[in-house]
């Protein structure tokens, strides 16, 4: 092989090894009698250039100078034999190479969901957390509100800023039929050694939610996190460059149980909404006050129109209640005037004959 066409042969299948190219003009003598030659050290010596570019136009790369076997002591048993060895060199790379079978087993679908509902009804911890300032952030503080916690990590690139983003149009609408003060959010990185507080301000301020109406973006130590997420019944799986996990947002109540579980990149507004309506406009109402009867109200008469996509108050529902009850009302005055009168016939009726026979 010298300085003729080096393009590769039609029928080559593999890759050549590392090492010296040849030295240009040098030809290799062919084997004699069956007798093996070493290549002359002079004939494959590579200068320091050609070593540093390791490729040379057409051929890839060339093998080191070695013996040539000779064929008459290489029998069709070593041929088998080094075949053999390696495929087994090849499985035993792959096994390697595949994560541990109990690490896959923990994020199959059935088991995460599984977990995930299994925490429904768990007390979420007093964790101190660290938001996107650098500032302390006791999660204490933020109960006496339902609160939506949405989990991501910061150098996601697919599911984690369109989760993100969904939410905060979904929140907008929330806070419009709920009130703008009705619950709070959290964004929670957990990543614990990638989401620092600036990365958390670059996550917030590329999505908008920075500076959002009580939205807090924050996230905690390794210690913090890990207990967290097992509270909240979540599942992820660190893979090459990230995080497999499940798509899960959390919602809990004003005392920071987990009320309900939410899955998917952009579920429909009813699947967040609903919850939120019965913890701040449901079961939260106790009292006979106006401001509380009006939530109740609210609550009934607010319906999804899926044409739309949206929530609307259903004045049809209201006036269908108010006549209803006004129709109730009359019904029942009716009845107790009729009573009435015939309690009155009754009587009249017992004193007359008295009167006469006197």
């Amino acid at each position: 092989m010298g300085t003729g066409d080096l393009r590769p042969c039609g029928r080559a299948g593999g890759d050549l090894a590392a090492a010296a190219p040849l030295r240009h003009g040098a030809g290799l003598r062919p084997f004699r009698a069956g007798r093996g030659r070493a290549f002359r050290p002079s004939e494959l010596a590579a200068d320091a250039q050609c070593r540093a570019q390791g490729r040379h136009g057409h051929v890839p790369r060339l093998a080191p100078a070695v013996r040539a076997p000779e064929p008459r002591r290489v029998s069709r048993q070593g041929g088998d034999v080094g075949a053999v060895s390696g495929i087994a060199a090849l499985l035993a790379l792959l096994i390697a190479a595949a994560p541990p079978a109990t690490a896959a087993a923990d994020l199959a679908p059935e088991i995460a969901y599984e977990r995930s509902q299994a925490a429904i009804g768990n007390p979420t911890g007093d964790h101190i957390l660290r938001d996107h300032r650098g500032r302390e952030l006791a999660l204490a503080d933020l109960r006496g509100k339902p609160l939506v916690v949405s989990l991501i990590y910061t150098s996601c690139g697919t599911v984690c800023p369109i989760v993100t983003d969904h939410l905060r149009d979904m929140v907008a609408e929330a806070r419009a039929l709920l009130g703008e003060d009705s619950f709070r959010v959290l964004t929670f990185g957990f990543d614990a050694s990638g989401d620092r507080p600036g990365q958390l301000a670059g996550f917030a301020a590329t999505h908008r939610i920075a500076g959002l109406n009580e939205w807090y973006i924050a996230s905690a130590d390794a210690a913090t996190v890990e207990a967290f997420l097992n509270e909240l019944g979540f599942s992820l799986q660190e893979s090459a460059g990230g995080f497999d996990h499940l798509t899960q947002t959390t919602i809990l109540d004003a005392r920071g149980r987990v009320y309900r579980q939410v899955y998917g990149q952009t579920f429909p507004l009813p699947v967040l909404l609903e919850p939120l309506k019965d913890l701040v406009l449901g079961r939260t109402t106790r009292s006979l006050a106006p401001a509380d009867l009006w939530d109740r109200l609210t609550f009934l008469c607010t319906v999804y129109n899926p044409l739309t996509g949206s929530y609307r108050f259903d004045y049809s529902i209201f006036f269908g209640i108010f006549f209803g009850g006004l129709s109730l009302i009359g019904m029942g005055w009716i009845i107790l005037r009729l009573w009435l009168e015939r309690r009155r016939a009754l009587r009249s009726g017992r004193t007359r004959p008295a009167t006469e026979a006197h």
